[in-house]
């Protein structure tokens, strides 16, 4: 829909879940093409398996092979371990045409790997619409990782501190380890394993705030116009905690993250409360989206 509102004729969709895609029509679509675009995520990383890595680098150096510019938009770098991951990363690299790195960390390291046409694009899911106004409940929503920075006597402090009832969700099922789950059986809490986009944006739409180890839980929170504690252990979090702060300086709003770090009572209480310009904020990332379409597409 993204490349469809500049114009873009879309002339086939190869997903990593399509298997008649890949299979039957792979090389019939690039060959079809005038450009191979990748769209988000940490598509180079082998922090999942090494397949993953192989399978995005295959499918690069196929399209380069066929000579089609490859546009990687508002994509990451995730993990990359060994040293074959990371020749075969920069490989992969070095045969795109341009890059849109979703946040600063991610473009110093598609820069460490080779890229030399690179530019800010922030995530994707900054353009996915919010759900319906659901009514709120007395409640705040948990977004689990591993359960590393978030535990359950965070999770009490929050509870006691702003009088509502915790929440807990993971959105992929990678996330749902024994640590998660013991966490919320001592809390008596019911893990919800979240299935779509649609599904999370409505479940944050009836919480008063978030609580997340998940650069996702705090992107979906914003486009729900929620405040979030974020937790910045991850680089990729501070990234986007660091820029949006930039950013709401320069918009003069409250920045809607907070590190879990910088947590105190006076900002837990007020969070069920708290008010920022969220559509002026969203709506200048969706048009830094949109400029950076134009630049590289």
């Amino acid at each position: 829909e993204i490349l469809k509102s500049k114009n873009a004729q879309v002339s086939g969709i190869i997903s990593n879940a399509s298997k008649d895609a890949r299979q039957r029509s792979f090389l019939s679509i690039i060959k079809g093409s005038d450009a191979l675009v990748l769209g988000g995520g940490n598509l180079l990383q082998n922090e999942t398996s090494f397949r993953s890595l192989l399978y995005y680098t295959a499918i690069i150096l196929v399209a380069s092979a066929m000579k089609k510019r490859v546009i990687p938009i508002a994509s990451g770098v995730g993990e990359i371990k060994g040293l074959i991951a990371s020749l075969t990363a920069k490989l992969a690299v070095s045969r795109c045409y341009k890059i849109g790195a979703r946040t600063h960390y991610d473009e110093k390291e598609f820069r460490r790997l080779g890229a030399r046409q690179v530019r800010i694009m922030p995530d994707l899911c900054f353009t996915i619409a919010e759900a319906s106004l659901e009514q709120e409940s007395k409640s705040f929503l948990v977004i689990f990782k591993n359960g590393s920075s978030i535990n359950e006597a965070i999770i009490k402090t929050v509870a006691n501190e702003s009088g509502l009832t915790p929440i807990a969700a993971v959105i992929s099922q990678s996330d749902n380890n024994d640590t998660v789950r013991s966490i919320c059986d001592s809390l008596g809490v019911k893990l919800k394993l979240i299935g779509s986009y649609a599904e999370l944006c409505e479940i944050i739409s009836t919480c008063r705030f978030t609580l997340t180890e998940k650069l996702h839980g705090a992107i979906f929170s914003l486009v729900n116009r929620k405040k979030c504690f974020i937790d910045t252990e991850s680089k990729k979090a501070l990234a986007l905690y660091e820029e949006l702060s930039e950013r709401c300086a320069i918009l003069k709003t409250k920045n809607p993250l907070i590190p879990i770090s910088g947590m105190t009572p006076e900002n837990i209480k007020e969070a069920g409360a708290f008010r920022s310009d969220f559509d002026k904020i969203l709506n200048s990332l969706r048009e830094d989206i949109k400029s950076a379409l134009d630049s590289l597409i």
